[in-house]
């Protein structure tokens, strides 16, 4: 519902009367409650998590769409899927790629 919406249903139809049962507390509440739904959020499937800049226009991005995740690399005239990354619902699992690049058990690596 838009402000344009909400304005045009904020037109009084009857003539607001108290002692008729509340009639004119029950059209404000109604009202009331249209405005504060308007002003909800939509859920959005494609959203941006976290990204991080590398300078000379470049970045990676970690970027969620419903359940999946994503780690994109860009540039100015590019952008990249560099990986999939685990579902949201599993946190904390990093890919076996970049684990693998960290598990090699000598110091330093």
């Amino acid at each position: 519902m838009n402000i344009r919406e909400i304005r045009q249903s904020a037109g009084v139809r009857s003539a607001p009367v108290c002692s008729a049962g509340g009639s004119f507390w029950r059209h404000g509440r109604a009202l009331w409650q249209r405005i504060v739904d308007a002003g909800k959020r939509q859920h959005r499937s494609l959203r941006l998590c976290e990204s991080l800049n590398l300078g000379e226009r470049r970045f990676v991005a970690v970027i969620a769409y419903e359940h999946s995740r994503f780690l994109l690399g860009g540039t100015s005239g590019s952008l990249v899927l560099l990986t999939q990354l685990g579902n949201e619902t599993e946190e904390g699992a990093a890919p076996d790629s970049i684990r693998g690049a960290h598990s090699s058990g000598e110091p330093g690596a």
